[in-house]
């Protein structure tokens, strides 16, 4: 069978990758083009966060790539934006010469792309807000990729937001995100998420197309995990940047004080930023030391060497690279139920899922001189991620949708 040609269309991409779902995606596409797939890539990108194309070739050099400087903005506000965009074309059928070039940033990438697609078998396109332009610029069979159910997530954050003006952005993002869902999705025949949990939601609100592929492991998280012995630290492992991390970090440090029989381990706190004020004041109020570390440049390594490593979500959708890269170091992993989602953990076997910050120290606390309880359970979420998550059972899912796009 002649393998299919596939371009890829990024909304927002960065080389060396600055978040995870950046790397998951280039990973994806690399391993991809190695099984015979011709591949191609236009990533927009942003000038804090540039894609290096050079270091990118060397990394997958398979792959031909094009990049445009055109994302900026968060997320939702580029979706507003072409949201607008589509309203002034194709319903109004007003020139783009008549309005600020903002609005037409994501027109740049997908123009490009659709110069293009006639070259390939199937168009990859990645990005919430490339929504309401997809089906009216590009006219090969497509796979949109949306990763987690977007209106699922603004519903999430809305209902845990806080104070009156939080409340009222969140609430528009969640209802420009279902109007996403109703106007935009519901037309594209492969719709793809990273969580089952993910799909059925999406299906349930008449996105008929949704089908779930979840992450890969990293080649890094496929390394020999240490012995028990070896192992030593509790890490605190999530992006200080996004609020709901945030907030559960400042929980679990908050609650520390009153488990006096945690002891002998350091903690850490890998956050990819310094740490908050807040967060500080509270580690100079506890007994005992926190150190914050806001980059390793081998997080895999890191997380081989941990004992503990604690997932703080509050909230989120979709499963999370942090996870299965946790699952894969053969550490006992302590997390939420939101850290959780669309893994498939059996708590106290593979994994310790926690409702209240103290739950995950009394854990901690019960394993620290367990040496056997903790390798089985460390051993147990070990062989879950690499039965579900391995570069090759990941890889041959894609290739079979993209045969059969």
């Amino acid at each position: 069978m002649k393998e299919p040609r596939v371009l890829y269309v990024l909304a927002n991409c960065s080389f060396p990758p600055s978040e995870g779902a950046h790397e998951q995606s280039l990973n994806l596409i690399r391993e991809i083009s190695g099984r015979g797939v011709s591949c191609s890539l236009i990533a927009g990108f942003k000038e804090d966060a540039p894609f290096d194309a050079s270091e990118f070739k060397k990394f997958a050099p398979l792959v031909d790539v094009e990049t445009i400087n055109c994302c900026r903005g968060s997320y939702t506000a580029r979706l507003y934006l072409n949201c607008i965009a589509y309203l002034l074309k194709y319903r109004l059928g007003l020139p783009r010469t008549w309005f600020p070039k903002i609005i037409w940033q994501d027109f740049e990438v997908l123009s490009v792309a659709a110069s293009k697609e006639h070259f390939y078998d199937c168009v990859h396109v990645e990005g919430v807000p490339f929504l309401p332009l997809v089906s009216r610029m590009l006219n090969r069979p497509r796979i949109v990729s949306t990763v987690d159910a977007w209106s699922l997530r603004q519903k999430r954050l809305f209902s845990s937001s806080s104070g009156l003006v939080g409340k009222i952005a969140r609430g528009m993002a969640w209802a420009l995100a279902n109007v996403v869902d109703a106007i935009f999705l519901r037309r594209e025949r492969h719709v793809h998420v990273v969580s089952p949990s993910d799909s059925a939601y999406l299906r349930s609100c008449g996105v008929s197309g949704a089908f779930s592929i979840p992450i890969m492991l990293g080649s890094g998280a496929l390394s020999s995990p240490l012995d028990g012995s070896d192992r030593s630290g509790i890490y605190i492992y999530g992006d200080l940047q996004v609020s709901y991390i945030r907030d559960g970090v400042y929980q679990l440090l908050t609650s520390l004080s009153g488990i006096p029989g945690l002891s002998g381990d350091e903690i850490y706190v890998l956050g990819r930023r310094r740490p908050p004020s807040d967060l500080v004041a509270v580690t100079e109020q506890l007994n005992r030391r926190v150190n914050f570390i806001s980059w390793v440049d081998d997080v895999d390594e890191s997380m081989r060497r941990a004992k503990f490593i604690l997932l703080p979500d509050l909230a989120g959708t979709g499963l999370k690279n942090r996870t299965i890269a946790a699952l894969a170091s053969g550490a006992v992993v302590i997390g939420t139920i939101a850290a959780f989602e669309g893994v498939g953990v059996v708590g106290g076997v593979d994994s310790i899922i926690y409702k209240k910050p103290a739950e995950a120290w009394k854990a901690v606390e019960y394993l620290q001189n367990r040496s056997s309880e903790r390798s089985a359970i460390g051993e147990a979420g070990r062989l879950l991620a690499l039965a579900n998550y391995a570069p090759s059972v990941v890889t041959k899912s894609w290739l079979d949708i993209y045969r059969h796009t």
